[in-house]
């Protein structure tokens, strides 16, 4: 294999949020060794977190030039971070050879055909084509005609609080307003006039 470039795979719909799963995912247990093996280098790795490395590193082949390293992650903490390091640069790498800066969207993307896809991981707040207004059944703009029933809705609620709270005023003073039901009122026990 030396002295032979290998081609990785091109980027494909299914690829790229393979890819960006696993760099999460890598990076997380990356940051979990990279703590344990700043205290413990020579430290032996738990069963648990061996078998997890060995799956990330296996996923992680597709994305890397095959260069003769072993997929089996090493029995201490500071060759595990070490792994694992290369394998998340690997991603990086990877990456970076199959995105491309988009300025309409104002994002990195990824080279997928027929159209490029953002990359997701990095959370762009990518511009939609082609965003429409929702309209109600007659043709207004939904969210305006929303807002107006919120605000009539809120301004009655009130309304209505004001004139109970005037009604229970004249309540407490003997008046009883022929305009207020009985029922709406709170339960009050009047004194005899």
């Amino acid at each position: 294999m030396k002295g032979q470039r290998f081609k990785l795979p091109a980027v494909t719909k299914n690829l790229a949020p393979q890819h960006e799963a696993l760099f999460v995912r890598l990076t997380a247990l990356v940051e979990q060794s990279r703590a344990t093996a700043t205290r413990h280098p020579a430290g032996k790795v738990s069963d648990e977190t061996g078998s997890t490395a060995r799956a990330l590193l296996d996923e992680a082949k597709v994305f890397r030039a095959p260069d003769g390293r072993d997929a089996a992650p090493a029995p201490d903490w500071g060759g595990l971070f070490t792994q694992l390091s290369q394998a998340l640069a690997d991603l990086d790498a990877y990456e970076a050879g199959q995105t491309f800066w988009d300025a309409g969207q104002k994002c990195r993307m990824w080279l997928t055909m027929p159209e490029p896809l953002p990359v997701l991981r990095l959370r762009p707040a990518v511009k939609t084509p082609g965003t429409t207004k929702l309209l109600t059944r007659s043709g207004k703009d939904m969210r305006a005609e929303l807002a107006r029933m919120i605000k009539a809705k809120t301004d009655g609620a009130y309304r209505e609080g004001y004139e109970a709270g005037l009604a229970a005023g004249r309540l407490k003073s003997g008046q009883v307003p022929d305009s207020v039901e009985q029922s709406q009122t709170y339960p009050r026990i009047l004194r005899p006039v």
